[in-house]
């Protein structure tokens, strides 16, 4: 009996040294995830597209192995996927993701559950990126209309569908229902977080982008301007997010054809987006191309050519040949002789 007794108690340790060595290795492997899904958001914030979504491919996978597909941590992962592959150029491949995600959290949140809105929220703007404007705009709406009845109008999600839609009537060009929508935001926003949240901002920006492509050029700029003086009190003024409201009040300028403002706004943005951001970040090309377009206006193409050929060769570099904004520079390249 003794001898029994003994094996016994021999096997159920080594059962529980089993258990926990397998817990112990299960624990490491999401931990690894983890990491890589971290990784991925830090490539994704230096501009380096392709990067992140390698990362986040990797700590998709061992979620799903590990946890499955319902999981909470796999479902997240597919989320940051879907904006990442969007980010990289990979629109149809950010499209598919996403409609699987609307699938997943309906099954396992429900269909009116926040989760699942903003699931539909994300996969209204991975359409934008193939302008299928219309089915993103009823997503919006669908989204916006249902948070309103089950969690009130300035509740979060329904103010992130209200900016989602902001969003996407401005790529309609439904510029006057944008503003109309804007403003509404604003005014929630505002009574809601104050007038210096990020939220406020953002749709300021918005709001004023709405303004610019209407032709309402001075409400534009007076809402640019409230931006940036915002973000240089509060971040000072090579921080990225200033260095954005900056560059859209010098766009501003250059559409009111008042160059002699514009053009020392738009250069110096593009030299600071450099050395903080980096020559090949999405941001700094943009810039780049935001000087060119100035310049060409104001009659000067040699300049213009010559900005144009090297952010082009940085994007080809940086973004790859595909991707949409090289192919944009590529054929501003062909048209400026």
């Amino acid at each position: 009996m003794g001898v029994m007794r003994l094996l016994f108690q021999i096997s159920v340790f080594l059962v529980a040294a089993l258990l926990l060595t397998g817990c112990n290795q299960k624990q490491a492997r999401l931990d690894e995830a983890d990491r890589l899904l971290r990784t991925a958001g830090m490539r994704y914030d230096e501009g380096r597209y392709e990067d992140a979504v390698g990362y986040a491919n990797k700590a998709f996978d061992e979620f799903f192995k590990l946890l499955g597909s319902d999981a909470k941590e796999t479902i997240y992962c597919r989320g940051e996927l879907s904006a990442f592959l969007q980010a990289a150029g990979q629109v149809k491949d950010a499209i598919a993701v996403s409609r699987t995600q609307v699938a997943i959290c309906v099954r396992v949140y429900g269909e009116r559950h926040e989760e699942s809105q903003m699931a539909r929220l994300r996969l209204a703007n991975c359409l934008r990126g193939i302008e299928a404007f219309e089915e993103a705009e009823q997503l919006c709406r669908k989204a916006m209309e249902e948070c309103d009845i089950d969690f009130g109008a300035d509740g979060t999600v329904g103010l992130s569908a209200r900016k989602a839609l902001v969003v996407v009537l401005s790529g309609m060009r439904k510029y006057d229902e944008a503003i109309k929508q804007g403003v509404n935001l604003l005014e929630i926003q505002r009574r809601k977080f104050g007038e210096e949240a990020d939220d406020v901002l953002t749709t300021r920006s918005n709001l004023a982008s709405a303004y610019l492509y209407q032709g309402y050029l001075e409400a534009a700029e007076k809402e640019f301007q409230v931006v940036f003086n915002i973000q240089k009190k509060r971040n000072g003024p090579d921080h990225p997010e200033t260095l954005h409201a900056e560059s859209w009040l010098g766009t501003c300028f250059k559409e009111q054809k008042r160059f002699s403002e514009a053009l020392p706004i738009l250069r110096s943005v593009w030299e600071r987006r450099d050395k903080v951001l980096g020559p090949g970040h999405p941001r700094s090309l943009n810039s780049g191309f935001d000087l060119a377009t100035a310049e060409i206006q104001s009659g000067n193409k040699v300049e213009a050519k010559r900005i144009i050929t090297l952010i082009l060769e940085r994007a080809n570099q940086h973004l790859g040949p595909e991707h949409p904004t090289t192919k944009t520079f590529q054929q501003a390249s062909s048209l400026v002789k």
